[in-house]
């Protein structure tokens, strides 16, 4: 049997599933409206992240309503294009799935019997989409001149 030999750093992140810690892109795949442990309302989020070869992980986020917490809804927002409904005061979460923007993906060390993890670290706002030059029409008409009504059969 041939085979490419491997670090014990790069048998660990196999084994573990561990994702090097990065920028990746994302998109919202669910979006539920829960009660914290701490009885604070939050929107727990299942975000697909994808590498630059398409590979693709499912993380967990979670958006706490609380004061310490509140730059991180705000980043969210600003980060899939929801800046706008959460200036209202209100993000639904019919708004969210489907989302996409870029976020900081980072690893939390192992906790007691809870294995190290992937987690997304930061919501990096959207970038300001340029808007694209005008083009003439492509389906403007060219005058009738001479029309051949004859076909050729």
């Amino acid at each position: 049997m041939r085979f490419k030999p491997i670090s014990e750093e790069e048998a660990t992140k196999q084994a573990t599933g561990l994702w090097e810690d990065g920028i990746y892109d994302y998109e919202v795949k669910e979006a539920e409206e829960r009660t914290s442990n701490n009885g604070n309302e939050m929107t727990a989020l299942q975000v697909q992240v994808f590498d630059k070869n398409g590979e693709s992980k499912i993380l967990y986020d979670y958006l706490v309503n609380t004061e310490k917490a509140q730059f991180k809804i705000r980043q969210f927002a600003a980060s899939c294009g929801l800046l706008d409904a959460y200036q209202t005061g209100t993000l639904m979460e019919s708004e969210m799935i489907g989302r996409t923007g870029v976020c900081e993906v980072g690893t939390q060390p192992a906790q007691g019997s809870y294995p190290a993890k992937n987690v997304i670290r930061t919501w990096f706002p959207r970038q300001q989409e340029k808007a694209a030059p005008a083009r003439p029409n492509a389906r403007t008409k060219s005058p009738a001149g001479d029309i051949d009504d004859e076909i050729p059969f």
